[in-house]
């Protein structure tokens, strides 16, 4: 108990401070999970600085505790009762900043300092209870919250080409101090940078990162000429990319296919192996900046069109049972034919932030996915653009009437989703061609691709 005397000149007044004073004391440890965090020699790795926060609870923060390399173990003094442990190793300094005690709770985020990039997080919280007088040893499993891409390499890039770049998203946005993650989008772009003297174009460090807020990440490959415009080619992974693993990226890109995309996710060294391989090439492109609607090649935009060896489908028919037949033009020589495709299934109800465009573009690309997955052979699935809004509204009556005799239906009455430029997803009523000016989720997705037949 701690007393204050204060005396004056007629009597004496004793104020008491009534806080009780700490009864039982908690040991902290902290370890590398099994095999979670070992270093590239198999030894087991923890990221220092260490830093403890103990709540009580009511969820207020009790404790703040530091643990430095070379520290086995810190104490802290605490009242009886039970308390939440949570540990976030790695964030130090000179990249994060992290609340102090009068502010933290279990669910705060760690912030990333502008500029900074994100180091080798790790995390762990546990319960424990104290009892009156009791000494308390607690050990804490540290595991791993980001992954690392340790190296993307790209081959046989045009020589045209001045700038390379490589980007994963969604990716969540930060990490709590209990290791949940908070909601939002974001994304790594990694720089490349070009080997003298060859067309192959590499990144120069490892970037740590956290691990994707969606199922299924999306990886894109921008390239930038000479001219200013910018072709970008994107897969979306058909395994899930997870923390605790180590990325591998390599690719070579071909003048007709567009890039050939192999990669790998190693674990060996982290968390066991998982291995994953993919194509990647320009069925899911599109270009910007620079002259990006001038008549380059593969349609007149620029953009290499997936290649089907079949016969062309008529405009107005149903292609695969499922796919209706937007426009079908062949080439001046008749060697190929330029088909647009368009689902005829509608997706509504998509949750997203309507002022962020990121959040926009998640929604739309995991719908998209749902609805077009490209099993059937058919890919480069993606929202209609400006152009492609007025022919449709041209057509509307016709659409209509092709949808009716598939059993099918089409709505132009609805607001729809459609890609305004090449950074911005709007919306436009396809009866009478109105772009909307607000997105939201009574909006309708309807995605188109368009592909080259060659018989």
């Amino acid at each position: 108990m701690i007393a204050a005397l204060l005396v004056s000149c007629s009597k004496e007044v004793v104020l008491t401070d009534d806080t009780p004073e700490p009864n039982s004391t908690l040991t902290i440890r902290t370890r590398a999970g099994d095999g979670d965090l070992a270093g590239t020699a198999g030894e087991a790795k923890i990221s220092y600085p260490i830093f403890i926060y103990v709540f009580d609870e009511s969820g207020k923060c009790s404790s703040v505790e530091t643990m430095d390399e070379g520290d086995s173990e810190i104490s802290t003094d605490l009242l009886e009762g039970s308390y939440n442990v949570c540990a976030v190793a790695g964030a130090d300094a000179s990249g994060y900043t992290l609340p102090p005690k009068e502010t933290a709770t279990p669910a705060t985020p760690i912030e990333l300092l502008d500029g900074a990039s994100h180091g080798d997080l790790m995390t762990a919280s546990n319960v424990v209870t104290l009892v009156d007088g009791g000494e308390n040893t607690l050990t804490l499993t540290l595991v791993r919250r980001v992954m690392l891409v340790q190296n993307v390499e790209i081959d046989q890039v045009p020589v045209s080409v001045k700038s390379v770049s490589v980007t994963i998203e969604p990716l969540h946005e930060t990490l709590c101090l209990d290791g949940t993650y908070t909601d939002g989008q974001a994304g790594v772009a990694l720089e490349l940078s070009n080997v003298a003297g060859t067309r192959t174009w590499k990144s120069a460090d490892a970037a740590y990162c956290l691990e994707p807020s969606a199922e299924a990440a999306t990886i894109t490959v921008s390239m930038t000429g000479e001219d200013g415009v910018t072709h970008s080619y994107s897969y979306t992974c058909a395994e899930k990319l997870e923390a605790n693993y180590k990325v591998n990226i390599s690719g070579t890109y071909t003048e007709k296919a567009g890039v050939s995309l192999t990669g790998t996710i190693i674990g060996a060294t982290w968390d066991g192996e998982k291995n994953i391989s993919f194509d990647f090439d320009e069925s899911g492109s599109y270009v910007s900046g620079g002259d990006a609607g001038q008549d380059n090649s593969g349609g007149g935009d620029g953009v290499q069109r997936p290649v089907i060896d079949d016969e062309p489908p008529a405009a107005g028919a149903l292609y695969k049972g499922k796919y209706y037949v937007l426009r079908s033009e062949p080439s001046a020589d008749g060697a190929e034919t330029v088909v647009t495709l368009m689902t005829t299934e509608e997706k509504a109800g998509l949750v997203f932030d309507a002022a962020d465009q990121a959040s926009v573009r998640a929604a739309v690309d995991a719908a998209i996915r749902e609805m077009a997955d490209g099993t059937d052979g058919v890919t480069g699935w993606r929202l209609p653009t400006a152009e492609e809004c007025d022919y449709i509204f041209g057509n509307t009556g016709e659409i209509v009437l092709d949808f009716s005799s598939f059993d099918k239906h089409f709505y132009p009455e609805r607001s729809h989703f459609y890609q305004e430029d090449s950074e911005t997803i709007g919306a436009v009523m396809f009866r009478n061609s109105d772009r909307i000016p607000y997105l939201s989720e009574e909006t309708q997705l309807l995605a188109v691709t368009t592909v080259v037949f060659e018989r």
